[in-house]
C-alpha cells in the first residue's frame, strides 16, 4: 500500500508545450500518468484517426518537468522519441524502468513541415502494478484537457479512497472547496502552483475531515488547469470524473412566433456548450449551444449562439445577447436576431432565460 500511495503523489504533471524550431505543431495530447520500475510498468497507444499520416514526438517527463530516462519496447532508454503512423493505424509502446519506482507524464506532440497536409492523434496510458509476472492493479489514463473549473465526488468510506492529481502550465491559484453529500459546505483551501508544477493527493490528505465521509468539491483555478481524478478499493485502483459545472434553464423567444426551449448547458469557466431542446410550439426540436461571458470595464455581456435551420431548409443563427449585474443564470431578458446563413438579417426579437422548477444550478467560478 505504501508504494501505492508514492505512485498516487506522483500522479498527473503538467503539460508544457515541446517546441521546433522548424515546424509547426498542431496536436498536442498530455498524457496524466505513467509509472515505471519498482513493479510498475505503462503502456502507451497511440491511434491515428483522421485522413492521413501523423507524425511528431513523444516526450517523457518526471513529476518536476524535467526529461525523465524511460526504457521503451526493452530495447532503447530515451526521454524522447519520434512517431509516424500511416492513416487509421496504432502502435503501442511498452515502457519501463529500474528497480526503483518512478512516475511521470507524457506530452505527444503532432508537426508538420509547412503547409503539409496532418491526420489527427488520440490514445490513451495503462499503467499496472506487478508481482511476480501478476498484474495487482491497473488503471488507464486518457489525454486530459485544461479546465477552469471542476466538481469532483469523492468516497472516503470503509476501505474506499479518491484522489486527485492537477497540474498548470503557469503559475496558479487553485481553490479547492469541501461539500457534504447534503450540500454543507466545510472548508476552503488555496492550492499555489509554480509553472509546470503538479500535486497529487488523496482527498483526506488535503481534507482530513474528509475522512470516513462522502461528498464533493469544486476545484476553481485562477486559470484553467489539467487534472485526473483516481478512486481506489483496498489496493484496486480505478479512475473518476472530475465533471465541468452544468445547469439547466427555461429560454423564452420572441421572434416572428414564441418558442420556448429548455438549456442543458456544461460551463467551462467563462464558456459554455450544450443543447438547446424546444418544447413549444410541438414537434420538438435539438439544436447545438454555444456561448460566452464577456467583461470588460467592469460590465459582463452574456452571449449565445442557436445553430439550425428553417422551415425551407435555409441555415439560421440565433444570436442572443444580454447585459449581466452577475454571472448568475438566474433570471436574463436581451435582444436576439435571427441571421441566415448567408450573414443577412432575417429578423429580431427578444428573449427570456430563467430558472426551471427542479433546475441543475452550476456556481459561478469565483472564489469564496
Amino acid at each position: 500500500m505504501k508504494r501505492i500511495v508514492l505512485i498516487l503523489l506522483l500522479l498527473f504533471p503538467s503539460s508544457t508545450a515541446v517546441a521546433f524550431q522548424t515546424q509547426l505543431q498542431s496536436q498536442e495530447l498530455i498524457f496524466a500518468h505513467m509509472a515505471i520500475g519498482g513493479g510498475w510498468e505503462s503502456e502507451l497507444t497511440l491511434v491515428a484517426q483522421g485522413d492521413d499520416t501523423s507524425a511528431g514526438v513523444i516526450s517523457f517527463y518526471g513529476q518536476d518537468g524535467l526529461p525523465m530516462q524511460v526504457t521503451v519496447d526493452g530495447s532503447q532508454t530515451v526521454s524522447s522519441l519520434s512517431y509516424f503512423l500511416i492513416y487509421r493505424s496504432s502502435k503501442t509502446y511498452r515502457l519501463t524502468g529500474s528497480s526503483s519506482t518512478k512516475a511521470g507524464w507524457i506530452s505527444v506532440s503532432q508537426v508538420v513541415a509547412g503547409n503539409q497536409n496532418h491526420g489527427s492523434i488520440t490514445g490513451q496510458v495503462t499503467f499496472r502494478y506487478l508481482e511476480n509476472g501478476v498484474v495487482k492493479s491497473q488503471v488507464g489514463v486518457l489525454p486530459s484537457k485544461a479546465t477552469p473549473a471542476i466538481h469532483l465526488p469523492f468516497d472516503n468510506t470503509g476501505v474506499n479512497l479518491s484522489a486527485i492529481a492537477y497540474t498548470s502550465i503557469g503559475k496558479n491559484t487553485i481553490q479547492a472547496t469541501l461539500y457534504r453529500e447534503n450540500g454543507a459546505y466545510l472548508e476552503t483551501k488555496k492550492i499555489t502552483l509554480e509553472a509546470l508544477n503538479q500535486q497529487a493527493l488523496f482527498i483526506n490528505q488535503l481534507f482530513p475531515n474528509s475522512q470516513g465521509t462522502r461528498g464533493f468539491l469544486i476545484f476553481i483555478g485562477d486559470a484553467p488547469f489539467n487534472c485526473v481524478a483516481l478512486n481506489v478499493n483496498n489496493g484496486n485502483w480505478s479512475s473518476a470524473a472530475a465533471m465541468p459545472a452544468s445547469l439547466d434553464r427555461v429560454l423564452q423567444i420572441s421572434l416572428a412566433d414564441k418558442t420556448r426551449w429548455k438549456l442543458h448547458l456544461v460551463r467551462d469557466g467563462s464558456l459554455f456548450y450544450g443543447v438547446a431542446e424546444r418544447e413549444e410550439p410541438f414537434p420538438t426540436v435539438y439544436l447545438p449551444a454555444f456561448g460566452s461571458i464577456i467583461e470588460s470595464g467592469g460590465q459582463k455581456l452574456f452571449l449565445l449562439n442557436l445553430h439550425g435551420l428553417d422551415s425551407s431548409g435555409i441555415g439560421i443563427n440565433l444570436n442572443l445577447s444580454a447585459r449581466m449585474s452577475n454571472d448568475r443564470f438566474f433570471s436574463i431578458s436581451g435582444k436576439v436576431a435571427s441571421i441566415r446563413e448567408d450573414g443577412t438579417l432575417a429578423t429580431t426579437g427578444t428573449f427570456e432565460l430563467y430558472v426551471l422548477s427542479m433546475a441543475q444550478y452550476a456556481p459561478s467560478p469565483q472564489k469564496r
